[in-house]
């Protein structure tokens, strides 16, 4: 029996990071367990090989929590909003110094392996742990590359050992299928756009994120307009 072809990923918040109060992370996903780190858990049977760690996180209540989530590897850091946009900050310390660099939502940071970071303003993003040694000097934030794709347009950013991420605005129904041809992970990063198949469908809410084969037709279809955020790897 064929598997199938879009699956909702499970979350679980990070043990050592649920807060006794409200989080952003509540307020953006709508969840009431004020976690400040929610992992995304991956089904082994769909990619059995290493995976990116993929996690939501809330930086308000500990600025210095990002390199205690990613101890080992380099990792991805998408802002997707700031409490205090004038004061969103975000900080790199390698054995060449410490950089400080201006963020704001929309903008992604590569982050070695082994480094120091903090963030301020009290920063919601996607984390992505990679599975890499990348050491080289971080470069500053960059709000991607845009290009068009009919009405929807596509904002593509530096990979990472071999992840690949894109940040999408939709206005009309996107075919997944010919833009990835390996399977894509799909987070909603605003409204609830579908996803779907000839023969299977699901809506996919605010904070929640999908992993989805693409050797078979698969799109999203906004209702109106709608961003994602896609991974590959």
């Amino acid at each position: 029996m064929r598997q199938r072809s879009i699956r909702l990923l499970s979350t679980i918040p990070d043990a050592a990071s649920v807060s006794s109060s409200s989080t952003l992370i509540d307020r953006y996903a709508g969840r009431d367990d004020h976690a400040t780190c929610l992992r995304y858990l991956v089904p082994e049977e769909i990619c059995p090989n290493p995976t990116p760690g993929i996690m939501l996180v809330d930086t308000s209540l500990n600025e210095n929590v990002l390199p205690r989530l990613t101890p080992s590897g380099g990792s991805i850091w998408h802002m997707i909003w700031v409490r205090e946009e004038a004061n969103a900050t975000a900080s790199i310390g390698t054995s060449e110094g410490t950089s400080r660099w201006p963020i704001g939502p929309g903008d992604s940071l590569l982050v070695p392996a082994a480094a120091g970071w903090r963030s301020t303003g009290g920063q919601l993003g996607i984390l992505i742990a990679a599975p890499t040694s990348h050491t080289s000097p971080a470069p500053s934030p960059t709000h991607g590359v845009d290009d068009f794709h009919g009405y929807n347009r596509r904002t593509t950013y530096p990979t990472l050992g071999g992840i690949t991420t894109h940040r999408w605005k939709i206005t009309q129904p996107l075919d997944l299928s010919r833009h990835h041809d390996r399977p894509v992970i799909v987070f909603s990063l605003a409204d609830d756009p579908a996803i779907a198949t000839p023969t299977e469908s699901l809506t996919l809410r605010r904070g929640e994120a999908v992993i989805a084969e693409t050797d078979r037709p698969v799109a999203i279809y906004p209702a109106g307009l709608a961003y994602v955020y896609t991974i590959t790897w």
